[in-house]
Parts: structure tokens; sequence; C-alpha cells
């Protein structure tokens, strides 16, 4: 990250938290207030000895709601993840994973990029993949101009970039195509694909190509918080077609969430 890159972002969160911190203090104020002024006046109103000591009630009353309000408010926050503000390169107007198997050992998987710049300059797009086979790998790009390069590996991933051929500017568009072709003769390879949403995508595409000689007739389809969690928060079944075809489309998927597609042989 450049300094430039740096200052835009701490700005940013900066910002960002300090309009949370303000927006949350006046909605705990108004609430607590209202609810002091309604329990103040009752008592007001209804035990006369009372009148002379409203102030202090409304108080009392404002001191306990408030404490209540963000107690309450914090039990809440605690069942729902937070993450510092993303800094995104580009928006994903599509995103499209095909996955096929053309034999038992052999498997292409293709993912289709339209691209939206966030900022002058951009050259080159980053994703990842995990291959869980033994066999041999092959990646290119279907788009002429444009190429595959490998950064580096992380855990059980593979990152790499793709290049562009000029550099982007702000707001503009570019269409990028990855594929791979697999060969797993020993069929290690799990019987799964899936997505993990890094920037802001509004259309996400997952579709599985089996050949007509499997059994297979359903795909499940899995969304979850993060690879690996223990807990789904959606599953669904999409049948397999005569042509062997399953699609899974998702509007807008969730920002960092995780999407499945498996089988069964």
């Amino acid at each position: 990250m450049n300094l430039e890159s740096f200052k835009r972002k701490f700005s940013v969160d900066i910002g960002s938290n300090l309009l949370i911190e303000i927006i949350k203090g006046a909605g705990v104020i108004v609430a607590a207030s209202s609810v002091s002024f309604i329990g103040a006046d009752s008592i007001g109103k209804t035990q006369n000895f009372l009148n002379e000591y409203v102030l202090p009630l409304f108080a009392l009353f404002f001191i306990i709601s408030t404490l209540t309000i963000n107690w309450a408010y914090n039990a809440f926050r605690r069942h729902r993840p937070t993450f510092p503000r993303l800094e995104p390169d580009f928006h994903l107007i599509e995103k499209h994973i095909y996955h096929e198997y053309r034999s038992a050992t052999e498997i292409q998987h293709r993912r289709r990029y339209k691209l939206k710049a966030l900022r002058n300059g951009l050259d080159a797009y980053r994703d990842r993949y995990q291959w869980t086979g033994q066999g041999s790998i092959s990646i290119s790009s279907a788009i002429p101009g444009q190429c595959v390069q490998t950064a580096f590996q992380r855990n059980v991933w593979t990152f790499f970039d793709i290049r562009f051929s000029r550099n982007l500017q702000k707001n503009e568009t570019v269409t990028a195509e990855v594929v791979w072709d697999f060969v797993d003769p020993q069929q290690k390879a799990l019987r799964s694909f899936s997505a993990t949403i890094h920037e802001p995508t509004d259309v996400l595409h997952l579709e599985l190509k089996l050949p007509l000689t499997y059994t297979s007739k359903e795909a499940v389809c899995e969304h979850y918080g993060d690879f690996g969690a223990k807990t789904s928060f959606g599953s669904e079944v999409k049948q397999i077609d005569k042509n062997g075809l399953a699609k899974w489309i998702i509007p807008k998927p969730g920002l960092l969430h995780y999407y499945e597609v498996r089988w069964v042989e």
C-alpha cells in the first residue's frame, strides 16, 4: 500500500467511525430522552407530591435509559460481525464461474469477470484459486492482449494477477476471463467449487457441467459467512438438467461471504 492509499484509507476510516459514533450517540440520546420524558411526566401527573422532583426524575430516567439502551445495543452487536472498511480497487459488475467435468479425470474451470475500476492507473486484477487434485494444471487468459501471472502461494490458495493491455481510468470497465485445465488421474479433486466475495459485486453466477454419463441429479448450493464456517446461512438444491447443467445465480452476494456448489456422484 503506497502513502497516498494509506492516507485515503486512514481518513475514510476515521470519518466513517466518527460518523457511526455520532449517529449512535444521537440515537441513544433521542431514545433515552423520550423514555425519560414519558416516565417523568407520567409519575408527575399520577403522583402530585412528586411534581417538584420532575427534573431529578427526568435525569434519573435518562441515566437508566442510556445505560440500558447502550447495553442492549452492545449485546445485539456481539452477534453481528464487524470488519474494518474495505478499499477495493474494483467493483465487480458480474462474476461468472463455470466448472466443467469433461471426463472423470479432466476438468475445465473458467472465470469471467466484468470489472469497473474505482481509481486511475489500474493495470491488473488479483484473485485466487485452490486445486485439490494431484494432477497437472494449465492456466491462461481467454482475452487477447491479457495474460495471467502467478503471484504467490498462501496456505491452500494460489494467488494470481490478470494483467490488462493498458492502464484503466476510474469508472472504466473491462472484461477478463481465465481458463484452467486440470488433469486429475487419481480423481482426488473435491466434488465442489466456490467463490468468496472480496469486492462489491452486483451478480455472481455459479455454473456446473457434468458428463451425461454421471448419475448425479442434484447440486447442493450453500452460503456461508466464510470459508470453513461451521454454520450455513442458507442452502438450496439445484436440479442437474438433461444436458448435465446446474446454475445458481446470486444477486448482490454478501461482501466477504462464501458460496459453494457441491455434488455427489
